[in-house]
């Protein structure tokens, strides 16, 4: 796409346009409320993945518990009620991503929703009516999350290095216990 319009084969404008702009696009309310329903969606979907207590499926999960959230919203005729579908779309994409690598609890679920909200934010005025938006902005969101939380890590390893500190040394370093005691660690 970026070679096309580059090269002027395919004009910008079939993308976006100069009229729509964040200003004309976007308003508080709605904003708001598309990254909260963003975040409560994929807060619910982790949570009804992770805790379920038997293999789930991670399709019907997520979009089941959007489903319920669109629902509820619908019954009470709310005027930005298109924002709140669109963010528990977008969480229920959220909620899709794998259990097993970096999103481990519902509060990092909760952090890629916020981020993929805020992406979808971010996007908005363009690519308007293109199918896939809410997957790509999820997986934006996804990724963002993983290069925070990879920079935190990689800060706070460098950190300890500087100090002098090993790792082991921390609270749930090497055996996961705190001091060398006995007993559980940290997790």
């Amino acid at each position: 796409m970026a070679i096309m319009c580059g090269v002027g084969a395919v004009p910008w404008t079939v993308y976006s346009s100069a009229e729509r702009t964040h200003e004309s696009v976007l308003s508080l309310e709605p904003s708001l409320l598309f990254v909260l329903c963003s975040v409560v969606s994929a807060t619910m979907g982790a949570l009804s993945r992770l805790y379920a207590g038997i293999p789930v499926n991670p399709v019907l999960i997520p979009c089941q518990v959007a489903f319920l959230l669109m629902i509820t919203v619908n019954t009470t005729g709310y005027q930005y009620s298109g924002a709140c579908y669109n963010g528990f779309a977008l969480g229920a994409y959220v909620a899709m991503a794998s259990t097993k690598k970096l999103l481990t609890s519902v509060c990092a679920f909760g952090g890629a929703g916020m981020l993929a909200g805020l992406w979808g934010l971010a996007l908005s005025p363009y690519f308007v009516g293109f199918g896939g938006k809410g997957g790509f902005t999820a997986f934006l969101g996804y990724t963002t999350y993983w290069l925070i939380n990879a920079f935190i890590r990689g800060f706070g390893s460098l950190l300890l290095r500087i100090c002098g500190v090993n790792e082991s040394d921390t609270i749930g370093g090497e055996d996961g216990k705190v001091d060398g005691s006995s007993g559980p660690g940290l997790q």
